[in-house]
């Protein structure tokens, strides 16, 4: 009794195997195809921004008080963590800019969208 289970299991071993060994191939040739495509990529010609943006013939970068106007919030409402390395949360490993608890992030949502409606009512 006791073989055949070990039989049994072996048997299974070898089968999942296999079908791993089905799976890598495929994936290969996935991969292929993938990078076939990127390589077409690479030698079309580029194309012409203007034509693509409509009537945009460059493209121009926005500093961070830029950007920050653009979304029309305060500094301090803003998450550029991903800009300047400095997060308003604790994230191990990065710059903490102010330590603020999440619900302060909403509170301060709140707070404009009370303003917003008294501006609107007068």
């Amino acid at each position: 009794m006791r073989r055949y289970g070990i039989v049994i299991l072996g048997a299974a071993a070898a089968a999942v195997c296999i079908r791993l060994g089905f799976w890598q191939v495929s994936r290969l040739r996935q991969r292929i195809a993938w990078r076939a495509m990127v390589e077409q990529r690479q030698r079309m010609t580029p194309l012409d921004l203007a034509r693509v943006t409509g009537a945009a013939d460059s493209l121009g970068y926005l500093s961070m008080r830029g950007l920050i106007n653009a979304l029309k919030q305060s500094r301090d409402d803003v998450c550029l963590g991903c800009l300047t390395g400095e997060y308003p949360i604790v994230i191990p490993g990065e710059k903490v800019r102010k330590e603020k608890p999440l619900e302060m992030f909403a509170e301060a949502s709140r707070r404009k969208e009370t303003r917003k409606s008294a501006v609107k009512k007068h």
